[in-house]
């Protein structure tokens, strides 16, 4: 069964990729998805802060699960439970980066 995934750039705090049962389950595009920065995807200042802390510092590849509530483009809150990894990944012109590459198990919209 497909799960909402994406991937996170935890330096530049955005989003990179995400497929499209994420962008359905937070109301966003792709195209814009990339675009947003983290607070403003986020469900309100203190699931930011949150966020923050979990993405500071963190090593590569251990699996880790959080719960986050997540805004969607309309507004609606939607608390996730989500499994995480922190690896690096390779660019077409071989420039590594850290990437968060996350999949929501759950998610309840409110």
């Amino acid at each position: 069964m497909p799960v909402p995934a994406y991937l996170f750039d935890p330096e530049h705090r955005h989003f990179v990729a995400a497929n499209s049962i994420f962008c359905n389950l937070v109301g966003y595009p792709e195209s814009e998805l990339i675009a947003l920065e983290l607070p403003m995807i986020m469900a309100d200042e203190g699931e930011t802060l949150r966020a923050n802390e979990e993405i500071s510092g963190r090593q590569e590849d251990v699996f880790r699960t959080n719960d986050f509530a997540f805004r969607r483009k309309d507004g609606t809150r939607v608390n996730s439970h989500i499994q995480y990894r922190v690896m690096r990944v390779a660019d077409r012109g071989g420039t590594t980066r850290q990437v968060y590459f996350a999949a929501v198990v759950s998610s309840e919209t409110q």
